[in-house]
């Protein structure tokens, strides 16, 4: 999750990344801004998914049992990423928490 480089930048240094770079550019112009609501759900999952990865260095098993840390970040990954796509303040955050307590749900089991 690094952040983008500046537009300017990319053209004083004749990088090859500059036509990917303006239409990311031009596809963040069309979508709706994130509500403030938004911002602070992915500021918490940033955060979560960082604990996720730090969990994950520890393997696949812990004690003989599989580390339930890689299907919580596959989860929180899938959330953080319907959370950028639905940017439709008119969506009801009701159904993405519920659907985020089932896949924590099934991933604790």
């Amino acid at each position: 999750m690094n952040p983008r480089k500046p537009i300017a930048d990319l053209r004083l240094q004749g990088s090859p990344n500059l036509g990917r770079s303006l239409a990311y550019e031009r596809a963040d112009a069309e979508k709706p801004p994130l509500s403030a609501k938004q911002k602070t759900e992915l500021e918490q999952l940033d955060a979560l998914i960082l604990q996720c990865m730090k969990c994950c260095r520890r393997g696949m098993t812990i004690r003989g049992k599989r580390n339930p840390a890689f299907a919580n970040l596959d989860a929180l990954t899938k959330i953080r990423q319907r959370i950028l796509l639905n940017r439709d303040p008119a969506t009801n955050d009701s159904e993405i928490l519920a659907e985020l307590d089932a896949v924590l749900g099934k991933a604790k089991n």
